[in-house]
Order: structure tokens, then C-alpha cells, then sequence
């Protein structure tokens, strides 16, 4: 399990596509989160 997440954190480094790609989508679940949250709390 450990030398599998290695390999992908390598893959990671090496990649650029991938990182932008993994990015975008952390970019996308955060605002979904703050969108979601003030839609949510308020009520």
C-alpha cells in the first residue's frame, strides 16, 4: 500500500496535466463546499 502511494506521488511530481487537473477539481470541491455551506446554514 505505502510503495503504491510512492509511485503515485511520483507520478504526481513528474506529471504536470495531472497536477493542474488535480487542482482544478480540489478548486472546484472547495467552492462546492462554500456553496453548499452557505446555502445549507442559513436555513
Amino acid at each position: 500500500m505505502k510503495s503504491h502511494l510512492l509511485d503515485t506521488l511520483r507520478l504526481l511530481r513528474s506529471d504536470r496535466d495531472l497536477q493542474d487537473a488535480l487542482f482544478c477539481s480540489a478548486c472546484w470541491l472547495g467552492f462546492a463546499s462554500v456553496a453548499i455551506g452557505s446555502v445549507i446554514l442559513p436555513a
